[in-house]
């Protein structure tokens, strides 16, 4: 039986427009359409009649909801893979490839490109639940209003001689404050509402030094079920270790790398002093990293990784935390 070619598809979008170029056999194929539901139906019948192919396999970069549009009209197609790949990656490799103007129709014909060399390793994406959309909703109300309330601490902190700005300030942090937590209240409601993510919440709370709020925080801001490993958790939130080194004579400090969401670091910088406290060999562990010389931030960062690796875990497992519990699959070396 003949097997039936894939052509490879990158997508790159905008609020507007939808740039397309495909990549099938020797040809390259490129279009533009507009960035909308009612578009989907008429980019599918183009790469069809186009190239003749019935199977693709379509590679687009996350860009906030605009990417959504198109993508789940796409996702729902028979015999469509779609894969949603990181920017960063993305910029490096179209920089490996030589590409040196920054165009939409040179992003396109990148994300082709990487969807002929990865698609084979690639995740699928899939889009995100109702419920899920509604947290992500809730977090950017959650992130604006702790960024406000950073900046207008900080005014408060900068020497203010005018009683009347002083006390519009406070009045304003008050009701910052209040609405951060009805924003919390809202986002337990809807956490709630969901069975999965309602276990889920039971397993994070069961972490010494992890209470409801905090476990809120988390579902909100991390989706678990879409990482793989922990380690690609660890990346996400920006937990994991730089270093620079070469040869003899250049050799940097470790250092965090931060490329994530800082919001979730600041979030657990609390819980994770209550998590040294209530879990014994986090504290050891705590004590190891700094009798051996490790900063104490990135101590508390080792820390924080493993507080969310654990949380990783039980929702992988669905399982209480458990002190005594051991990996059937650790080897010691």
């Amino acid at each position: 039986m003949r097997r039936m070619r894939t052509a490879k598809v990158g997508i790159d979008y905008s609020r507007d427009k939808a740039n397309i170029c495909v990549l099938f056999g020797a040809k390259r194929y490129d279009e533009c359409f507009a960035n909308t539901p009612t578009s989907g139906p008429e980019l599918l019948k183009w790469l069809k009649d186009t190239t003749g192919s019935k199977r693709f396999d379509i590679v687009f970069e996350p860009t906030g909801r605009y990417s959504e549009l198109l993508s789940e009209y796409l996702w729902l197609q028979k015999n469509v893979r779609m894969y949603q790949v990181n920017p960063e990656q993305v910029s490096h490799y179209q920089k490996s490839i030589d590409l040196r103007n920054q165009t939409d129709v040179k992003a396109g014909y990148a994300l082709s490109r990487y969807a002929v060399e990865r698609s084979d390793i690639l995740k699928e994406w899939s889009p995100k639940t109702h419920v899920h959309k509604e947290l992500r909703d809730i977090q950017m109300l959650m992130r604006s209003t702790n960024k406000r309330i950073v900046a207008l601490k900080c005014q408060l902190k900068c020497g203010i001689r005018f009683r009347y700005v002083e006390e519009e300030i406070q009045e304003e942090l008050k009701r910052l404050e209040e609405q951060k937590e009805r924003w919390l209240d809202v986002a337990t409601k809807i956490i709630k509402s969901d069975e999965s993510l309602t276990k889920d919440l039971e397993l994070l709370d069961s972490i010494p030094g992890i209470a409801e709020r905090t476990a809120v925080l988390l579902l909100c801001f991390i989706d678990f079920r879409s990482f793989r490993t922990s380690r690609a958790l660890a990346a996400f939130l920006g937990l994991t270790v730089r270093k620079k080194e070469s040869g003899t004579s250049v050799k940097d400090k470790e250092r965090l790398c931060k490329k994530g969401t800082k919001h979730i670091r600041a979030g657990l910088f609390c819980p994770i002093w209550s998590s040294l406290r209530g879990i014994p060999e986090l504290q050891q562990f705590y004590d190891r990293l700094t009798a051996a010389g490790k900063h104490a931030h990135l101590a508390q960062a080792a820390c924080m990784r493993k507080v969310v690796t654990i949380a990783w875990s039980l929702i992988r497992d669905q399982r209480p935390f458990d002190p005594n519990y051991t990996n059937p699959h650790f080897k010691p070396i």
